[in-house]
């Protein structure tokens, strides 16, 4: 039962529509338009191409929270930035491509859903939407496991947040890996003091990228980039430290590239920790 239900038709309206929708399931559309929509999606059905160039590769998706262009600069996140430019770094090869004419302005599980679909579902609440309605066998990690890939999802948090622990299960994944199986005598449940993705990640290396031979697809949603940011968070200590070394490089890469350096100490500390969260994914990031 959603606010969006009510604020359309009220409790009244609300329980008789649903109460319709239960006796009479398919009033909601002709059955002709039913039938032109299949026959659509039938036309369009592509035929598997294994001569394709990357077929039979493994697959890391890895989803950066709250990310902007900005998180990026050559002092702090050396292997963001060896992906964005194409420029080899110590972990990261000069093969890269990237894609700067997109849209972006979803909530974080809309995101995440926006790739394991390929399009924008009518219905975006999936975190109400958690039954077997989203068990799409086209879903990404469905079309894999068919092709004999192990489909795993990972994320630094709570399974109940969006019901991702329902929700992408029945989208393909496997395996479903989140803070209840993290093992750390340091781990943190609160809400902007998150672990660092180093250290989940690290604990997780091969699930993530497991090698007894087997195809893979992994997909891994960060969560330290998370707002709120004026905070100080005690597990970010070492990339504060970074940060203070590389400001003055920073702040004149932030000049040389068209950004603005806040004036403000309260925005200065927000970016700080915002970059520093930058700094724990791009480290976590090179360890894979």
């Amino acid at each position: 039962i959603t606010d969006l239900a009510y604020q359309k038709f009220g409790s009244c309206g609300f329980y008789f529509k649903n109460l319709i929708n239960t006796l009479f399931p398919n009033n909601t559309s002709s059955k002709k338009e039913r039938n032109e929509l299949l026959e659509k999606y039938k036309s369009s059905v592509k035929n598997l191409d294994k001569t394709a160039s990357l077929y039979g590769d493994n697959l890391i998706v890895i989803m950066l929270e709250s990310f902007e262009w900005f998180a990026i600069d050559p002092y702090n996140t050396p292997n963001l930035w060896a992906l964005k430019t194409g420029q080899a770094s110590e972990n990261i090869s000069n093969q890269a491509m990237v894609f700067t004419n997109y849209n972006s302005n979803n909530k974080t599980n809309v995101s995440e859903n926006l790739l394991m679909l390929g399009f924008m579902p009518s219905v975006c609440n999936f975190n109400t939407k958690s039954n077997k309605e989203y068990a799409t066998k086209h879903s990404l990690p469905n079309l894999l496991k068919q092709e004999g890939y192990t489909t795993s999802y990972f994320h630094n948090w709570d399974p109940n947040f969006y019901a991702r622990g329902t929700t992408n299960k029945n989208l393909g994944f496997e395996n479903v890996y989140t803070i209840d199986d993290f093992e750390n005598e340091n781990k943190s449940t609160k809400f902007n003091y998150y672990n660092l993705e180093t250290d989940f990640a690290n604990q997780f290396m091969d699930k993530i990228a497991p090698t007894d031979g087997k195809p893979f697809m992994s997909f891994y949603t960060t969560v330290s980039s998370h707002g709120l940011y004026n905070v100080i968070n005690p597990k970010f200590e070492k990339y504060y430290k970074t940060y203070d070394k590389n400001l003055a490089n920073m702040k004149q890469w932030f000049f040389d590239n068209g950004y603005h350096y806040p004036n403000s100490e309260d925005m200065q500390s927000v970016l700080k920790h915002y970059k520093s969260a930058m700094m724990d994914a791009d480290e976590m990031i090179g360890n894979i």
